[in-house]
């Protein structure tokens, strides 16, 4: 997936909100796996506020939470996705990767 946007979700985070949130970490990493870089920030951010909505059925919105069926698994959160982990950890960690991968692949295309 180099050259792509899913290059930024090949590190996980050290911890997850609730149980479905690996599972659409991986979601969206397929999603943005045919997004060439360089991409835009907020092109990426107004994306995955589509992403989420059309995955959960809702607006992403603090302190909220999500069950999202197919990323059920089992366990006491199973399918559950947490908003505010991805308002305040996921977002910020990957806008912040997307800026750094952006900034290497202009240098590349400038040499």
């Amino acid at each position: 997936m180099k050259g792509t946007v899913a290059e930024i979700f090949e590190t996980h985070p050290e911890y997850w909100g609730l149980t479905g949130d690996p599972h659409l970490w991986e979601d969206l990493k397929e999603f943005f796996s045919n997004m060439s870089l360089p991409y835009s920030v907020e092109r990426f951010t107004e994306n995955f506020y589509i992403f989420y909505k059309l995955t959960s059925g809702y607006e992403i919105k603090e302190g909220v939470e999500h069950y999202i069926p197919g990323y059920d698994k089992g366990g006491a959160s199973g399918g559950m996705i947490n908003s505010s982990f991805w308002l305040e950890k996921g977002l910020p960690v990957l806008t912040e990767r997307l800026e750094k991968v952006n900034k290497k692949y202009e240098r590349k295309k400038n040499k």
